[in-house]
């Protein structure tokens, strides 16, 4: 998880960078920091997003009752100069009202232009849905607002989800999440201090956006379909997550300096291949798992609660589906169980015997 600040200041001490007064200092400054706090407390910050998404959906339903969008041309035109003013306003408001006024701007602008574009050219469902990936592409860089990044981010996905499983093409629809899966590990073991400001901004909403598309695609793989073979795609896609994890466990052991063909390396590949092979009717759960390592691996609180929510998810939906045998059932949870109590238990004897304590009050 993260280290709290206090723990992040007494480390500073112990490695030498700072010295013992500078830290008391450090703690003075940040205490009385904290007495000047003149931030709104949390349920009125709540209150006043509430005010501000109901006040632009009003606008919106008012200009619908006046009849402002009469042709596609028009709304299209408003829609995308709402859009563009509520990013233009979010890069200068700091109140919390107008903040989430900006938001629900943004958000009551795409509507608008989407119906619009709709009810000029009469879209197909494909064709909306890449108009509303490129209009919200643009708003994922134009938007400087961590929340609003991450919902244009998010549609934006989903559009794209739609646009492969309209396909019908069992490869296209696999391929893609696999895409998701590379892009989530791709943008969160990049070092945090790689790329521009505009990058580092962006980074953390389109990496929680593409963890949870390529989570949300996974429990869509659930869906019933009549153009696939399930369990085709359950191999193609076991496959390809658990080659994505074995090479997410690779990078995790690089960055803390352990080389893959030491012991240790070893055993934490052999383990997630072996995962990968028991639970190959179930690659969500080996998704969930590996998310849950990225997460944990970069201390995201927000990663870690998707990929909880998640794993509970589909072990709960994998232990209750009727499509596996009660027998198939039994060998995953037994085989997996076994698999990471034996990687328990090899931690567990690896770990080095801590030094005892020293002497109190021994004689110098």
């Amino acid at each position: 998880m993260r280290p709290r600040l206090r723990e992040v200041v007494q480390r500073m001490v112990d490695e030498g960078t700072i010295s013992s007064d500078d830290a008391a200092s450090l703690r003075r400054s940040l205490e009385k920091a904290a007495a000047h706090d003149q931030s709104a407390p949390w349920y009125v910050r709540l209150l006043a997003a509430s005010g501000a998404w109901i006040s632009a959906l009003l606008l919106t339903l008012f200009l619908f009752a006046v009849d402002l969008f009469k042709s596609g041309g028009v709304a299209v035109a408003v829609g995308v100069a709402m859009v563009a003013a509520a990013c233009v306003a979010r890069a200068k408001v700091r109140n919390d009202f107008a903040v989430q006024a900006s938001l629900a701007v943004a958000v009551a602008g795409e509507a608008a232009a989407l119906i619009g574009m709709d009810d000029a050219w009469h879209l197909k469902d494909t064709q909306m849905a890449l108009a509303a990936l490129v209009l919200n592409a643009v708003v994922v860089v134009a938007m400087a607002d961590p929340v609003g990044r991450f919902l244009a981010a998010a549609f934006s996905i989903a559009c794209a989800i739609f646009i492969s499983y309209d396909s019908q093409v069992l490869g296209v629809a696999v391929g893609f999440i696999l895409l998701l899966a590379a892009g989530a590990a791709a943008v969160w073991l990049s070092p945090p201090s790689w790329g521009g400001a505009r990058w580092r901004a962006i980074r953390p909403s389109l990496g929680v956006a593409l963890v949870a598309g390529f989570l949300g695609s996974l429990a869509l793989n659930l869906a019933e379909r009549s153009w696939w073979d399930r369990s085709a795609a359950d191999v193609i896609t076991t496959a390809g997550v658990t080659a994505l994890a074995a090479f997410l466990v690779a990078w995790i052991l690089r960055e803390h300096r352990i080389p893959l063909r030491s012991e240790p390396g070893a055993v934490a590949i052999a383990g997630t291949l072996l995962l990968g092979a028991v639970a190959w009717r179930t690659p969500g759960i080996l998704g969930a798992a590996s998310m849950l390592a990225l997460g944990y691996h970069r201390r995201e609180v927000v990663l870690l609660g998707l990929a909880v929510a998640s794993f509970l998810g589909f072990a709960g939906w994998y232990y209750y589906s009727l499509e596996l045998t009660l027998l198939e059932k039994s060998g995953v949870l037994i085989l997996s169980g076994a698999i990471a109590l034996g990687a328990r238990e090899y931690l567990r004897r690896r770990r080095p015997a801590s030094s005892p304590p020293p002497a109190q009050g021994a004689a110098t």
